[in-house]
């Protein structure tokens, strides 16, 4: 059976069930004021409430045993939580129990506690799985958990198993909350660990984004379970991506890419786990709702403000609309295109959100892609260029070997020149030998000047042609350059729309949350204020008809006595008048018989 919170959490109730023994005595109430009977009377801690004699209300102590199952229609059973709440103050104040569920991290080599529990006057630390008892706190309502991450330690404690964070990396995320009487938390900003220091809040990262924690009543002890909704590989992105960087220095521009998609990817999770704890403040909102009209249900009146469900369908007329992305329109085109859809209920904007980050995982790939193939003729580039070098070095070594040529022919004319000018001999011999080198020349030269002649103008006709190829080579990759260069503008200008729109997309989800959650907090306070004008009328009607209905039985009560005294006067009087004439009528009827009895004798 499932136990409900009534009286403000002061009581907690069942339907269908009953204690066993522990009788203390019972009154004459109805089901929705048994709770409030109980805890009036002194020494009771339970309480059952059935049908009989139009309504009665069984008052148990703390020796009652159960609950156990009830075959009456209507009966209910409940016991009271010892809350403060009746006073007046709000909060929960009876005992608290913490169930842990925070996986450890495994950057944490000494801790083998994965989460701290705080609160006004202790601390205690909690394995996964494991659990704790605190409280009551008299008075201090607020508790604090931090999770142990401690991916860097200043030094190892005596017992060797704490670590200290470094002062200059505080990693472990805080939650501080506080607990109502209903059980159900409000989350606070995290004090300074050390306010000594001068700080006012705490550094540490906002613990709501990587666990949740919820509260259940469970036999008048309120028990908060710490739950995990984070991915902790996540949290280390961003230095997988800064080492990726640090690999790639020779290039800029895959820097700058890489360090964009960290940056989107980062938001996205902070969107997505915002719009979890939107929901989750959502679901919590729709349960109180719910409990309410369960509470009106019972007490026999139907609400007259729409349900949770009508107030989501409404909010949904004019919520933000759903938003995907295409490869062939802009988000924005595409929101201003889509029908609005709720923000709550199935998560489509988180869908949404990862079919946006799909699209920018896509966009990253075509820019590597693009990035390979401009590698792919930047090295075809190269290798013409080689290509080329090795032509010019060939055609170098040609007119090498011509001025080779040349300088050997000045030479010889020079050997000449010096034979001239010798004696008549020598000028003979010098004749003699030119007419020999001439005829060798006219025999040889021709020959060999023309193959080289022919030679030269084929290689300069392939220097030409090499250096044309050259050129046409350079021109189209500096044309496919400036191409890909605009398509890398174009991209990173639909990355930056992207990014502005995903700002907008936050700011105006948390404008229509936070106006969706003050509408929510003002219907459920004007159904909170019907519902306790309805029962409070209610209760004065009951207590004006209890005082027509006592001053009818006393003036009935009255009647009665009047008309008993004029009765028993009437029936006196009847009797005295009936004795009256039974004496005349026995004188008569004696006188009667003694006159003939006269009249006899006398005949006689």
């Amino acid at each position: 059976m499932t136990f409900q919170v009534g009286n403000n959490g002061a009581v907690e109730w069942a339907s269908n069930c009953d204690w066993t023994g522990g009788d203390i005595g019972n009154v004459l109430t109805t089901g929705a004021l048994c709770g409030s009977a109980c805890i009036s009377a002194s020494g009771c801690s339970k309480f059952t409430w059935t049908d009989y004699n139009s309504g009665t209300c069984w008052l148990k102590n703390s020796g009652a045993t159960g609950p156990v199952s009830l075959s009456s229609p209507g009966s209910i059973c409940g016991y009271t939580t010892g809350s403060t709440s009746v006073t007046g103050s709000g909060y929960w104040s009876g005992p608290i129990k913490v169930v842990n569920n925070i996986p450890k991290d495994p950057a944490c080599i000494y801790e083998s506690a994965s989460a701290n529990i705080f609160w006004s006057n202790g601390q205690t630390s909690l394995n996964t799985g494991a659990t704790a008892n605190i409280g009551p706190f008299s008075g201090a309502y607020t508790l604090g958990v931090q999770e142990n991450v401690f991916m860097y330690c200043s030094y190892v404690g005596s017992s060797g198993n704490q670590c200290a964070y470094s002062s200059g990396t505080i990693d472990n995320p805080c939650y501080n909350f506080s607990v109502n009487n209903a059980c159900q938390i409000t989350k606070n900003v995290c004090p300074y660990p050390a306010p000594s220091l001068g700080h006012s809040y705490s550094p540490a990262p906002d613990g709501s984004t990587r666990y949740s924690i919820t509260g259940s009543i469970t036999g008048g002890t309120c028990v908060l379970t710490v739950n995990w909704i984070a991915d902790k590989a996540s949290f280390r992105k961003k230095n997988l991506f800064i080492e990726i960087g640090m690999e790639k220095e020779d290039s800029d521009f895959l820097r700058l890419l890489f360090r964009e998609n960290n940056e989107l990817r980062l938001k996205y999770n902070a969107i997505q786990r915002e719009l979890y704890n939107k929901n989750a403040q959502n679901d919590t909102l729709e349960d109180e709702v719910r409990l309410l009209k369960t509470k009106l249900e019972s007490g026999g009146i139907s609400p007259s403000t729409p349900g949770a469900s009508d107030r989501v369908s409404t909010a949904a007329t004019s919520s933000r609309p759903q938003t995907t992305v295409s490869s062939k329109k802009s988000v924005k085109s595409i929101i201003e295109e889509k029908p609005p859809t709720p923000i709550i209920g199935n998560r489509v904007s988180a869908k949404e959100l990862q079919e946006a980050l799909f699209a920018l995982e896509r966009k990253g790939s075509e820019l590597k892609q693009t990035n390979e193939d401009l590698l792919t003729v930047q090295n075809a580039l190269e290798e013409q260029s080689t290509i080329s070098s090795n032509l010019k070095k060939e055609v170098q070594d040609l007119k090498a070997e011509v001025s080779e040529l040349k300088n050997f022919k000045l030479h010889s004319q020079k050997e000449a020149e010096v034979l001239l000018s010798s004696e008549f001999l020598q000028n003979l011999l010098y004749i003699s030998i030119l007419l020999i080198l001439e005829a060798e020349l006219e025999e040889q030269a021709p020959a060999d000047v023309a193959d080289l002649m022919i030679e030269i103008e084929q290689k300069d006709a392939t220097i030409e042609s090499l250096k044309n190829q050259a050129v046409e080579m350079a021109t189209d990759a500096d044309r496919k350059n400036n191409e890909l260069q605009n398509q890398l503008q174009g991209v990173e200008a639909l990355i930056e729309g992207i990014r502005k729109e995903y700002e907008e997309f936050i700011q105006i989800t948390k404008l229509e949350t936070e106006s969706f959650r003050i509408n929510q907090l003002n219907e459920y306070n004007e159904l909170k204020a019907t519902y306790e004008a309805i029962k409070l009328s209610h209760l004065e009607e009951k207590k004006r008809l209890s005082m027509e209905y006592g001053a009818l039985l006393h003036s009935m009560q009255s009647q009665f006595e009047e008309y008993r005294t004029a009765t028993e006067y009437m029936f006196n009087s009847e009797l005295t008048k009936l004795e009256d004439e039974l004496s005349l009528q026995a004188t008569k009827y004696e006188h009667e018989i003694m006159f003939r009895l006269a009249n006899a004798i006398a005949k006689e």
